[in-house]
């Protein structure tokens, strides 16, 4: 790894620097970054890195081989991970941590300035 270049590596994502361009790739459904606070953090944190770098002129991301896609029950399952409580429990704070994480995640995507280009599941987007 080069000096000042970003690489990281987890269950649910990756992040390498190749030149002037930083690849992100989706290992799990891009919603498992909202049921662990410490791997959000960590994305967010690679995205403002990213970001402020004048080395990196541009940004892909793409998802694993591994990872086709999410369906309606894997999208229930992270969601009710994410508030998961017992029924005699209050579950306005993990709503409220839902409501924040995916606050967060959007106004990421919002206000990054770098030109990006988005290869999920077959689709290509530029932004």
């Amino acid at each position: 790894m080069e000096k000042n270049s970003i690489e990281i590596e987890n269950d649910v994502f990756s992040c390498k620097q190749t030149d002037d361009v930083a690849f992100v790739t989706f290992k799990q459904n891009p919603l498992e970054i909202l049921a662990n606070n410490e791997v959000k953090d960590k994305f967010i944190s690679t995205f403002s890195k990213i970001d402020i770098s004048q080395r990196i002129k541009g940004i892909v991301i793409t998802n694993s081989s591994e990872y086709v896609g999410g369906n309606y029950l894997k999208l229930k399952r992270i969601i009710s991970n994410i508030v998961e409580t017992s029924i005699h429990e209050n579950r306005r704070p993990a709503i409220e941590r839902l409501k924040n994480s995916t606050e967060q995640l959007i106004n990421l995507f919002i206000n990054i300035t770098k030109p990006t280009v988005a290869g999920l599941n077959g689709d290509i987007g530029e932004t």
